[in-house]
């Protein structure tokens, strides 16, 4: 595999927030009910209602790329009001919830010896897992020792890219003997928790003897894990990164359910027209036809860019989407077996990270990422 290393280049000051959104829009199913004016607490409706305040209507908003979902508007009362659930700390009920919330696998439950943080922002230009570690360092450290000691585990480590702008976390870590900080090679995609722990250990992740003893966290869900084991439900903010020439660059924290459109609006509106949204990175995001999204808990990231139509050339086969791709695939075989299940299958489609990198070093332009996601789901829905 070539690898594309990644060099730094920061295009962001800080980290905000907006906290207090005027709307919130909470996914519901078309058989809720609840009624206009009917009062909601912070965390009813499914433990996922970030603010207090009045129903006044319903609606239906993106909550992905691809998906409008119905949903339930509250207007803020900026009163932050819950209900009161005294919660005792109970270890089997832990595991189920960070089972629920898909925070860990059934297969680790009581087995696990080593937590691994991964701290590495999922694509060049994302900057939420370091800006969380500059801001937060001592409060993340002592996040990482409560789920250690709350879970019976051993060992942790903290992964970050080999970079000296984190040289600080070692002036904070020798009080915490039972954890480790190793750095890692930073090229793309390092992130993924597979590539990340053939970097740690050596070995494939699926061949290791160490499979079962793993927990592998993401860094920005360590707030969910936390809220858990204090209060047995999930964070309700989210930390986002929104860049791109279209746009003031910021890494912020956000209310789930907060809208992109009030958001946008809170830091200052676009700044030219025709404008192209990518939720995700911008080599594994997907574009989408409208702002009228709302923040959930799988957004990390918001690229608005200058609308660009580059026109597809044909494929000469170069090769270069095989040498890039991390797990060895043959993207432009699968975009040319498009309408063959059979052949999609045998090529390994669906074991896609959808990474991006194949269209990224494509010289003729070709969007083979897209073709492999539109395989994949033809796959799925056989």
């Amino acid at each position: 595999m070539d690898k594309i290393y990644i060099k730094d280049e920061r295009l962001y000051s800080g980290m905000d927030k907006y906290l207090k959104p005027e709307y919130v829009y909470i996914q519901v199913e078309n058989n809720d009910s609840y009624n206009i004016g009917d009062y909601i607490y912070k965390n009813d409706i499914n433990f996922c209602s970030p603010v207090s305040g009045y129903v006044v209507g319903y609606d239906y908003k993106f909550i992905n790329s691809t998906t409008k979902s119905r949903v339930i508007v509250i207007e803020n009362d900026y009163k932050e009001k819950h209900k009161i659930n005294k919660y005792v700390f109970n270890k089997e009920k832990l595991f189920d919830t960070l089972i629920a919330n898909n925070l860990l696998d059934i297969y680790d439950e009581y087995d696990i010896k080593y937590l691994i943080i991964n701290a590495i922002d999922f694509e060049p230009f994302v900057f939420s897992k370091r800006f969380y570690i500059e801001k937060d360092t001592s409060e993340i450290l002592m996040i990482i020792d409560n789920i250690m000691d709350k879970m019976n585990i051993d060992k942790a480590v903290l992964a970050v890219v080999n970079d000296s702008k984190y040289d600080n976390l070692f002036n904070y870590i020798g009080t915490y003997p039972n954890i480790k900080i190793v750095k890692v090679n930073n090229y793309y995609p390092v992130s993924n928790n597979k590539t990340l722990l053939k970097e740690l250990f050596g070995i494939s992740y699926h061949k290791s003897s160490l499979e079962k003893k793993i927990w592998i966290l993401d860094l920005l869900s360590l707030m969910d894990v936390n809220s858990i084991i204090k209060n047995n439900r999930i964070s309700n903010e989210k930390i986002i990164t929104i860049g791109g020439k279209g746009i003031t660059n910021t890494v912020i924290v956000v209310k789930i359910g907060t809208s992109l459109k009030e958001i946008i609006k809170y830091l200052g509106g676009y700044r030219m027209n025709d404008i192209s949204i990518t939720i995700g990175g911008p080599l594994s995001g997907r574009q989408i036809s409208s702002d009228d999204i709302v923040i959930t808990r799988d957004i990390a990231a918001i690229f608005i860019t200058k609308e660009q139509t580059v026109k597809e050339k044909e494929c000469i086969s170069c090769g270069k989407c095989n040498s890039v791709c991390p797990i060895h695939l043959v993207p432009v075989f699968i975009m040319k077996n498009i309408n063959n299940i059979s052949n999609l299958k045998k090529l390994g489609t669906e074991k896609c990270t959808e990474c991006g990198l194949c269209s990224y070093i494509c010289p003729s332009y070709i969007n083979l990422k897209d073709y492999i996601i539109k395989a994949k789901e033809m796959i799925a829905d056989e």
